[in-house]
């Protein structure tokens, strides 16, 4: 499907009111939805009203032209989660900090640099906190693990999707961090004469929010997948004592990567 199709569709459901059942003295929880497809120039589609408990299924059959768009891609998100997100995201940041001062006490300033690159790029990954990466509509009725309920617990949803991408992200240290067209090749040749497969700090993240440790083992085995991010971090070998985990727990928070985002787009319908 050609870029100018690609959408956002923002679904946003609120529970606005606990009523009372005429008669019954039975309290009864409404939810409310809207849908809205970015790049349109238009007024939300329409305003869905559930009562009781909806379930993900019901949500999804109010969308219109739900077969133009990717499934794998699809993100549900909370505030409440989201905000546990932003946090991690900043005690990581935290973490980064100390380091680079660790690398500027030993003059290895190369070291900080990287450091701090990666410290600035992280602060603006569009990241959305999604209870689930992907859904499968034709699924969702035989399974009631997938079909879950849309309950008052959070005050408000938001689901995100997009058409087929034909892109992947390079993001973290790589030199040419952005996005690039999709070519459908073995990783080592995508990354050829760029980067070292021995340095323990080379990650993919698929729309599935899979994770594939990139080695010399099997970086001439996988192929690219579209939609999926690759991950260049601080060298293994490099990282002060007790911060070894610190490129895992930036792959950790790519996993939440808002799909259809570009570097440096922090804005998330996913609102706190």
């Amino acid at each position: 499907m050609p870029s100018s199709f690609k959408r956002l569709i923002h679904v946003g459901l609120l529970c606005v009111a606990v009523c009372s059942s005429p008669g019954s003295g039975q309290e009864i929880s409404t939810i409310t939805a809207s849908v809205f497809i970015d790049g349109k120039q238009h007024e939300p589609l329409n305003h869905i009203t559930f009562s009781g408990e909806p379930r993900l299924h019901n949500l999804v059959a109010q969308i219109p032209g739900s077969h133009q768009f990717y499934w794998p891609s699809a993100r549900v998100c909370v505030p409440r989660l989201q905000k546990k997100l932003l946090l991690k995201r900043k005690a990581l940041l935290v973490q980064l900090e100390l380091i680079a001062g660790i690398y500027e006490r030993q003059g290895a300033n190369e070291s900080l640099d990287q450091a701090l690159k990666l410290k600035e790029r992280i602060s603006h990954w569009p990241l959305f906190a999604t209870i689930q990466h992907g859904i499968e509509p034709d699924n969702l009725l035989g399974n009631a693990r997938q079909n879950w309920a849309l309950t008052n617990k959070y005050s408000h949803y938001t689901l995100a999707l997009l058409s087929v991408p034909k892109y992947v992200t390079y993001v973290g240290l790589f030199n040419n961090a952005g996005r690039k067209p999709y070519r459908y090749k073995l990783l080592a040749d995508a990354l050829e004469n760029t980067v070292s497969f021995t340095d323990g700090n080379l990650f993919e993240i698929d729309l599935q929010g899979r994770v594939i440790a990139i080695t010399p083992a099997n970086a001439w085995k996988i192929r690219q997948q579209p939609g999926s991010l690759f991950f260049r971090g601080i060298p293994q070998s490099e990282l002060p004592s007790g911060f070894s985990d610190i490129n895992n727990k930036a792959v950790e928070l790519l996993r939440y990567w808002q799909p259809g985002k570009e570097l440096n787009q922090t804005s998330s319908p996913c609102q706190v």
